[in-house]
């Protein structure tokens, strides 16, 4: 078993070399990878863990699907959270042997796509000039604009304590839960993230009203922010 035999036609996905120190996999099969320096504009389907075996002749192979990109703060790192892990089988083989990569490269990180799918396609940047929707002048890449706008403002009305593990979504529920966030914002708010991990991690093209809602949530989210004298 390789890397590729893992990639559907179509899907791209990021391949994480670790010994396990901070690999989590929670019981309801959502988990998170280690602190890793991962590009956060590349659109992924699949994220694939190599857990290396002691020996290394029993290394273990994981399949999930990411669902955020986890800012840590731990400064240029970052975590992805995932869910459906699946445990793909063992392999024998080395990372490079598995990853298909220069023997003795030592980079923990690779992304794959599906060589088939670059031979028939055409030459574009798929992770920042396609538009969410066919008309529309919203793109993937200001969807995740917004959503670090958001992740500011949690900033600076968040006065409590956050734990590493703890996403956006998550820390929205929570601010909301504490009095902090108003209650009609924070949907608003999860809107614009599910919708941004739609068309990031999903590979989904927003239909003309799911691009009106997202639209309509942002200026929401905008209204709130001026009222408090923030800026969004």
């Amino acid at each position: 078993m390789k890397v590729r035999d893992l990639v559907k036609p179509g899907e791209t996905a990021v391949a994480i070399f670790t010994r396990g120190g901070r690999f989590v996999v929670q019981s309801d099969g959502r988990g998170y990878t280690g602190n890793w320096v991962i590009n956060p504009g590349k659109r992924l389907n699949k994220v694939i863990i190599y857990k290396r075996d002691q020996n290394g002749t029993q290394n273990e192979i994981y399949v999930g699907t990411p669902i955020e990109i986890i800012e840590p703060e731990e400064s240029g790192r970052r975590k992805i959270e995932m869910a459906d892990i699946k445990f793909a089988g063992t392999t024998t083989l080395n990372w490079n042997e598995f990853t298909e990569t220069r023997p003795g490269a030592v980079n923990p990180i690779k992304y794959i796509s599906d060589c088939r799918e670059k031979a028939t396609q055409p030459s574009k940047n798929a992770y920042t000039d396609n538009p969410v929707s066919s008309g529309s002048t919203i793109t993937p890449t200001q969807l995740g604009d917004w959503r670090r706008a958001i992740i500011q403002l949690l900033n600076r009305i968040d006065s409590g304590s956050r734990t590493d593990r703890e996403g956006v979504a998550s820390r929205i529920s929570r601010l909301s839960r504490e009095g902090v966030l108003p209650r009609e914002v924070a949907p608003m708010m999860h809107t614009i993230t599910e919708m941004r991990n739609l068309t990031e991690y999903g590979s989904r093209t927003l239909s003309a009203t799911e691009v009106a809602a997202v639209t309509a949530a942002w200026n929401a989210v905008q209204e709130w922010a001026q009222t408090r004298g923030l800026r969004a």
